[in-house]
């Protein structure tokens, strides 16, 4: 069986799952159902068939390694071998030798701060708007994505109130 075959019998497959699953089988959307199937195929043709988009995001890539490898060097700069840099002894158990808290996190760290930056400039809101102009026109208003991320916002509104921690929203620039 040919590879493309496979993966479309394995998207109708998951599809047919879903809607075994589902609780109210008659109010599937199946204009949204079908709007992502296509919206996934499309992008999947964009991604593999135009060099252009290849090379994006190859590039994209190559910027995703470099804070890596950034974030790597200076890990191990501040916290020595615990944070990946040579070690002072022989090594028994390689395994043993990655610490969660000075290999892992770091990036993770580096990554929220940058993502806080990209949103601060404003860069972050625009993708998102983007986003969601492209999903609304081809899954339709049955994409409720704002209404959720507007009600989890309330939801850690309400925690930080809760738990009396200061409320920065002040702070942000008026669009």
């Amino acid at each position: 069986m040919p590879a493309t075959l496979h993966a479309l019998l394995g998207l109708a497959a998951l599809a047919a799952l879903a809607w075994a699953l589902s609780e109210d089988r008659r109010r599937v959307p199946w204009r949204t159902v079908l709007g992502g199937f296509v919206l996934a195929l499309a992008l999947a043709a964009l991604c593999l068939k135009l060099p252009a988009v290849a090379a994006a995001l190859a590039s994209l890539n190559g910027v995703v390694e470099a804070l890596d490898r950034a974030s790597e060097a200076g890990t191990a700069l501040v916290f020595g071998y615990l944070g990946g840099g040579p070690k002072p002894f022989p090594e028994t158990d390689p395994a043993a030798s990655f610490v969660l808290a000075f290999r892992a996190l770091p990036i993770v760290l580096v990554t929220a701060a940058l993502s806080a930056l990209l949103f601060h400039l404003g860069v972050l809101p625009a993708i998102v708007r983007g986003f969601s102009r492209v999903l609304r026109r081809t899954l339709g208003n049955q994409s409720k994505a704002a209404r959720t991320l507007n009600l989890s916002r309330g939801a850690l509104i309400a925690k930080i109130k809760e738990y009396g921690l200061p409320d920065y929203r002040h702070l942000r620039r008026n669009r």
